[in-house]
């Protein structure tokens, strides 16, 4: 029975990916990621093998089409992994419409298994780093781009502690958003560039953090984690 892997990888310090998931990488015979070259960073530290595997890009451009070449490829036999270019596959990437389709076809001709390989993430190094309840929360993945999406989307939030992804070009807008929407009460910690050489985070009120970023340049990769009110 031929084997689709969810690899999950390491979200910036390369020594963070699993042993299981080096084992898995050593014997796909296919390797689909957003970035191949991050994945041949990690083949290069970690993997020893004689033949190489097959790389191919994944994406949210290319997916309908990566598709239907990976059906193609479970359905001679061949294994293929799937792997995160940081943290885990299907957390605000492409990759859960492969899985759905490989589930349907399961559904009357069961011949390929899905595997996942669980690792990093950002989400739950955030949350411990945070300071604010862990009991309950609500991922929300990346805010929407646009200001009236976002501000709407932050009215309809539960009340619990809200985890979110935020490019570095709109923290500050989300963060005047935030406060806009939720009160200057609001308590958030910016985390930045988890497990890197340069990780930081950011604890305060919305408007302590919001001054504190608008005097320094933003870089790096951002997950935001704040209460929304009376939670």
């Amino acid at each position: 029975m031929a084997k689709l892997y969810l690899v999950s990888s390491a979200i910036g310090n390369l020594s963070d990916i699993s042993l299981r998931a080096i084992a898995v990488l050593n014997e796909a015979d296919v390797i689909m990621a957003e970035d191949t070259r991050e994945v041949i960073k990690i083949m290069d530290k970690y993997c020893q093998r004689p033949v190489k595997p097959r790389y191919f890009s994944y994406t949210d451009h290319n997916c309908n089409q990566r598709i239907y070449l990976v059906l193609q490829l479970l359905q001679a036999g061949k294994n293929v992994a799937l792997v995160s270019d940081r943290g885990t596959p299907l957390i605000s990437d492409p990759g859960y419409k492969l899985v759905k389709e490989v589930i349907k076809i399961n559904q009357t001709h069961p011949a390929i298994k899905v595997e996942a390989i669980p690792g990093a993430n950002a989400i739950l190094p955030a949350l411990q780093l945070s300071g604010l309840p862990p009991d309950k929360f609500y991922f929300v993945g990346f805010l929407p781009k646009k200001a009236l999406q976002r501000q709407k989307l932050l009215q309809e939030l539960p009340k619990t502690t809200i985890i979110a992804f935020e490019s570095p070009y709109r923290l500050c807008e989300t963060l005047q958003d935030i406060k806009s929407v939720l009160g200057s009460q609001t308590q958030i910690a910016v985390c930045r560039e988890l497990t890197k050489v340069h990780e930081e985070v950011s604890r305060g009120s919305i408007d302590d953090v919001i001054r504190y970023y608008l005097e320094k340049p933003v870089k790096g990769e951002i997950t935001l984690v704040f209460k929304t009110p009376n939670c």
